[in-house]
């Protein structure tokens, strides 16, 4: 019902797990924690648009350094836990041996049935650098967001269309509140009533009446879109992330009318 996790952390050191979860909530960023072997891990999940994945190579204790059993358990869990449709994600592998980094990457592009849940990019945070420096640890998960300028203008993209989906709630609320009604559900009610008749004519809304809901929110969605798009000047991020349309095809008059 409600968006997918963004970001998801697993550790099976339960106290690197929460240096993880307190950076990012000191950077108003929620995540799913699971400290490793978590139940919920043997699952196939079903999270939707993931953006982030904080992860320790060495999950299972006991494994030989380097050897192939070492990347059994990370190349399982994400095979699990990234969908087929997620769309981009960074990786961030979060070790005590950043030297396994590459040879785990490798492993993913090479392990069956994950050719469509590689990572967008993936960047390397050792443990032995960052583990004992919070302040380090939050530059170092702040620059990950801007390190990719394309993956960064993506999840800008997102999250503006994001907010203006939590504006026109917000304004939907508001409105109801001059409305009839008992109970906030009953306003809600008599507003969305209201303008779904008005949109799409009071005979056809019951047959249709999801369509004439949204024929009625439509309008304000699209003033809530411009408004954040202007909001935040990101040029210079999307600047960094489109540069080739100068060798990109031009556009035939057809395909633009």
């Amino acid at each position: 019902m409600f968006p997918g996790a963004k970001i998801i952390a697993i550790d099976d050191d339960e106290g690197e797990l929460r240096k993880i979860e307190t950076t990012l909530r000191q950077l108003r960023l929620g995540c799913i924690a699971y400290n490793y072997p978590d139940p919920d891990l043997t699952v196939e999940a079903d999270f939707r648009g993931v953006r982030l994945i904080f992860l320790d190579i060495q999950l299972v204790g006991g494994t030989s350094p380097g050897s192939g059993a070492v990347f059994s358990a990370p190349v399982s869990v994400l095979k699990r836990l990234v969908r087929d449709d997620n769309g981009p994600y960074a990786l961030v592998t979060w070790s005590n041996n950043p030297q396994w980094h590459a040879e785990l990457l490798q492993r993913l592009k090479d392990a069956p049935g994950m050719e469509k849940k590689q990572p967008f990019y993936a960047v390397s945070l050792d443990k032995n650098v960052y583990a004992a420096d919070a302040g380090q640890l939050k530059e170092a998960v702040e620059a990950i967001f801007n390190s990719n300028p394309a993956f960064g203008a993506l999840l800008d993209w997102e999250r503006r269309v994001s907010a203006a989906g939590e504006k026109v709630l917000q304004l939907v609320e508001a409105l109801s509140e001059s409305f009839s009604g008992s109970s906030p559900s009953e306003k809600i009610d008599s507003l969305l009533s209201r303008l779904s008749a008005d949109a799409f004519g009071k005979a056809h809304v019951k047959d249709h009446t999801f369509e004439a809901a949204n024929e009625a929110l439509l309008p304000l969605l699209t003033d809530a879109l411009h408004s954040e798009f202007f909001l935040e000047d990101k040029s210079d991020l999307w600047r960094q992330a489109i540069t080739k349309y100068d060798s990109a095809a031009d556009i035939d008059a057809d395909a633009v009318c």
